[in-house]
C-alpha cells in the first residue's frame, strides 16, 4: 500500500493553462475533422476516375488520402498511448493523482475552477465540483434515481454557494492566480485514487469523484442529508451508472466481435453438413446471440467454467439443475454469446449452439408413429454436421416418452448417442425432476450435474440492472434505486411460483407499464409504486398506514368485540400483535405471530380465529384449518409436506395450501393430539418461518398467523 504522504494532487489550474488545453483540443479536433473529410474525398474521386479528363491526378489524390487514413490511425493510436493508467507504484515514489483523470473528470475539474474563479471564491471546495457535476445530463439522471428533484438539488446548491456565510470564507486577499485548492478538495481526489487503485480501474472518472465526495462530511453530504439520501444509496446509484456504462461498452464491443461469426449454418472450413430435420424443430442460439437478441448477462462464470471443465475432460453431456427461472437459460445464452466471440475452449470454437424443442418434434406430422425414428435422424444429423452443440431444456421430459408402447424410450436413444461421444450436449432440469427421473436412470450415467443456485444479493442486483437497461429504454421511464431494492425484498417475501430474479423482474416490468400509463414518458418508478403493486397482488396492506387503516388499528379491540363477547385478555393480546406486525416491529424471518388459544369447547377460540382473518386479511375464508386429531401418527408428516414416489412428487396438504394462500391464518385445531414429530415440524415453522416440502421447494410462512 502506498503511504498517503506520497500522494500529491497538483493539477496546475490557472486561466492560462486551462485556455491552452482547450485551444489545443479544439485545434486537434479540427485537424482530425479535416483529415476525415480529405480521406472521404479521396475515396470519392476514385469512383469518378472514369469520367475525369485526368484520371492520373485523381489516383494521386486517392493515394494521398490513403496516407491521410494511415496518419489518422496513427493519431488515434498515439492518443490511446498518451492515456496514463493507474498502476501500483513503489512506496518511495511520488504519485501525481491529476495525471490519472479521464477526460470527463478533467473537464469537470476545470469547469469547477473557472466557476469558482469567476464568482470570486478564494478556495476550491468539493461543493464547487458537485455544482459542475449536476449540470450534466447523466448526473441529473443519478439525482433522479435517488428520488430527488434535480431542479431542487441545483437550487439548494446555488443557495449555499451564494450565501453570505459561504462567501465570507476568508478575509485574505484574492489570489492573483485564482482560487487555491482546499484540503478537503484534495482529500476527495486522494480517496478517489485509492478507490480506483483498489478496484483495478485504469483512470479516475467523474463517478469515482462523486463517490469520494459522498463519503466525506462536507456541504454536499449536508445537501443529500436534507433530501433523506444516505451515502450507501449514493454508492448504489453510482454503481448503477457504472453498470450502465459497462453494458453500453459491452454492446459496442460485441457488435464488432460478432462480425467474425459466420452467418449461415456452415463452419468456416465449409465442412459441416446440412441438418434439414433439426432445422424444423430447433432454434440456433448462436444466430440469435449474433443478432443481438440477448442482452449482457452478469455473473454465472462459475457454472460456465464448470461446464467447460466437464467438456474438456471428454464428458460430452451436462445438465444444469436449478429451480424454474433461476438463470439456467441465461447461462445457455451467455455460452452462445461466448461462442459468437469465439471466447470458448478450442473444441467449441467455430460451432453452433442449437436448442432442440421436444414439443416441436412430437408435433411433426407422423411423430405419433415415428417419433423414435425422427429423434434418431436428428441425432444422426447433429453427429454428421460436426459443428453443433445440442441443447435441450427440461431433458427429464424425455424419460418415459415413446411414440408406441413397444418403442424405445426417447431418453434411451439420447443416452446411447452420448455414450458413443457423438456430440456435445447441454440440458436443463429442476431439482425434483432430476432426482426423480435422471439421477438414478440411464441419463444419470451420461449427464454431469451442474447446480444453478440463487445468485447472491449483489449479483442479483446487477442482473436486475441489466434487465432494467432494456425496460427503461422500451418504456421511456426511470427507476429509483429504492424501487429496485423494494422489488427484491417484496418479491422474495410475498410472491410465489418463480425464483427470485424472475419474480422481481416481473414486478419491475408491471410497475414500468403502470407508471408509463399514469405519468407518461420520463416518469419515475418509486418504491411506493412497487409497494402498491404487491399490495394489489397479495391483498396485504403495505407501505404507509392510511388514515382509515390507522383508525382500524387503534380500535382493533372494539372491532373484534363486535363478533367476540368478553375474552378481554385474548383480544388485547391479538390486537397488540397485529399492531406490531403492521408497524413492522417484528422479526421478518418468522411467522407474523404465533398464538396458543387455551380454553374449553365453545368459548370462542375458532370464532376469534375467523374474526382475526376477517379483520387482518379481509376475509374469514383466509384461513387454513387442520384437525390435528387426524395426525396422531408419524406418517401424517407425508400428508402435510408431501411424499415422493416413482411417478414423481405428490404435494402435501399444508405446503400446497400455504403456496396457494400464503397470507392467511393457519389454525391447528386440537394440537395436543398430534404426534410429537409433527409438533417439531411446526416448531420449525415458528422458528424459521419456512418449511421444505417433499419436492425440495422452500415454502415461506412469514406471512402466516399461526394459531
Amino acid at each position: 500500500m502506498i503511504p498517503e504522504e506520497n500522494l500529491n494532487f497538483n493539477p496546475g489550474l490557472n486561466l492560462l493553462r486551462i485556455t491552452q488545453r482547450r485551444l489545443r483540443k479544439v485545434l486537434s479536433w479540427s485537424i482530425v475533422f479535416f483529415l476525415i473529410i480529405f480521406g472521404l474525398y479521396g475515396i470519392f474521386t476514385l469512383f469518378l476516375t472514369g469520367s475525369l479528363d485526368q484520371p492520373e491526378e485523381s489516383f494521386n489524390v486517392f493515394y494521398l488520402s490513403i496516407l491521410t487514413d494511415i496518419f489518422l490511425f496513427y493519431l488515434w493510436q498515439h492518443r490511446r498511448e498518451k492515456i496514463v493508467e493507474i498502476k501500483p507504484l513503489l512506496p518511495d515514489k511520488k504519485t501525481e493523482i491529476s495525471l490519472f483523470l479521464d477526460n470527463s473528470a478533467q473537464k469537470s475539474l476545470e469547469q469547477a475552477w473557472l466557476t469558482c474563479h469567476g464568482q470570486g471564491y478564494h478556495h476550491l471546495r468539493p461543493i464547487h465540483l458537485f455544482a459542475s457535476f449536476i449540470k450534466r445530463k447523466d448526473f441529473k439522471k443519478i439525482i433522479k434515481r435517488l428520488n430527488c428533484s434535480p431542479e431542487k438539488v441545483i437550487a439548494k446548491t446555488k443557495n449555499i454557494l451564494s450565501s453570505s456565510s459561504f462567501m465570507s470564507e476568508s478575509a485574505e486577499e484574492k489570489n492573483v492566480l485564482g482560487p487555491k485548492i482546499s484540503p478537503d478538495f484534495e482529500r476527495v481526489f486522494i480517496e478517489a485514487y485509492l478507490f480506483c487503485l483498489k478496484e483495478n480501474k485504469k483512470q479516475i472518472g467523474s463517478l469515482d469523484i462523486l463517490w469520494a465526495i459522498s463519503r466525506q462530511k462536507n456541504l454536499v453530504q449536508m445537501i443529500f442529508d436534507e433530501f433523506g439520501v444516505s451515502p450507501e444509496e449514493i454508492e448504489q446509484v453510482i454503481k448503477w451508472a457504472q453498470l450502465e456504462k459497462k453494458i453500453g461498452d459491452w454492446q459496442r464491443f460485441f457488435s464488432w466481435r460478432r462480425i467474425i461469426k459466420p452467418k449461415g449454418k456452415l463452419n468456416r472450413a465449409m465442412t459441416a453438413a446440412i441438418t434439414p430435420l433439426l432445422d424444423k424443430v430447433s432454434q440456433d442460439l448462436t444466430a440469435l446471440a449474433r443478432d443481438g437478441r440477448f442482452g449482457m448477462i452478469f455473473g454465472r462464470d462459475k457454472e460456465i467454467e464448470e461446464i467447460f471443465n466437464f467438456l474438456s475432460l471428454g464428458k460430452v453431456g451436462v445438465v444444469l439443475v436449478g429451480e424454474s427461472e433461476i438463470g439456467k437459460k441465461s447461462i445457455l445464452q451467455k455460452i452462445a454469446q461466448l461462442m459468437v466471440e469465439e471466447n470458448v475452449p478450442k473444441f467449441l470454437q467455430d460451432k453452433r449452439l442449437v436448442k432442440l424443442d421436444i414439443g416441436n418434434l412430437v408435433s411433426l406430422s407422423g411423430a405419433r408413429e415415428k417419433g423414435e425414428e425422427f429423434l434418431k435422424r436428428i441425432i444422426f444429423e447433429v453427429t454428421r454436421a460436426t459443428n453443433i452443440v445440442l441443447v435441450m431444456e427440461n431433458v427429464d421430459s424425455l424419460v418415459g416418452l415413446r411414440s408406441q408402447e413397444s418403442g424405445l424410450d426417447f431418453s434411451e436413444i439420447l443416452a446411447s448417442a452420448l455414450d458413443n461421444n457423438s456430440f456435445h450436449f447441454l440440458s436443463t432440469s429442476s431439482p425434483d425432476k432430476y432426482s426423480e427421473k435422471i439421477e438414478r436412470g440411464i441419463l444419470g450415467r451420461v449427464l454431469n450435474k451442474v447446480n444453478v443456485a440463487l445468485p447472491p444479493r449483489d449479483l442479483l442486483w446487477q442482473i436486475l440492472i441489466s434487465k432494467l437497461y432494456r425496460i427503461e429504454k422500451e418504456n421511456k421511464i426511470i427507476f429509483s434505486v429504492d424501487a429496485v431494492n423494494q422489488a427484491i425484498d417484496l418479491a422474495d417475501r410475498y410472491l410465489y411460483g418463480q425464483a427470485l430474479p424472475a419474480k422481481a423482474i416481473g414486478l419491475l416490468e408491471e410497475a414500468a407499464s403502470s407508471v408509463k400509463s399514469q405519468r407518461g414518458s420520463g416518469g419515475l418508478v418509486e418504491a411506493k409504486d412497487i409497494l402498491d403493486l404487491v399490495g394489489q397482488k397479495t391483498s396485504i396492506p403495505l407501505g404507509q398506514i392510511q388514515k382509515s387503516e390507522k383508525e382500524k388499528l387503534l380500535n382493533l379491540e372494539k372491532i373484534i368485540h363486535q363478533r367476540i363477547i368478553d375474552q378481554e385478555e385474548a383480544v388485547k393480546a391479538v390486537a397488540a400483535a397485529m399492531r406490531r406486525s403492521r408497524l413492522e416491529l417484528r422479526e421478518q424471518k418468522k411467522t407474523i405471530c404465533n398464538f396458543l388459544f387455551i380454553g374449553p369447547t365453545g368459548v370462542g377460540k375458532t370464532e376469534l380465529s375467523k374474526t382475526l382473518a376477517q379483520v387482518y386479511f379481509g376475509d374469514e375464508k383466509k384461513m387454513i384449518r387442520l384437525d390435528m386429531s387426524e395426525y396422531q401418527e408419524k406418517r401424517g408428516i407425508r400428508r402435510l409436506i408431501g411424499m415422493r414416489g416413482e411417478e414423481g412428487s405428490q404435494g402435501g396438504y399444508l405446503t400446497e395450501a400455504v403456496k396457494r394462500q400464503s397470507n392467511s391464518i393457519l389454525l391447528l385445531d386440537e394440537i395436543e393430539k398430534a404426534h410429537p414429530d409433527i409438533l417439531n415440524l411446526f416448531l420449525q415453522v415458528m422458528d424459521d418461518g419456512r418449511l421444505t416440502d417433499a419436492a425440495g421447494q422452500t415454502i415461506n410462512f412469514t406471512n402466516i398467523i399461526l394459531i
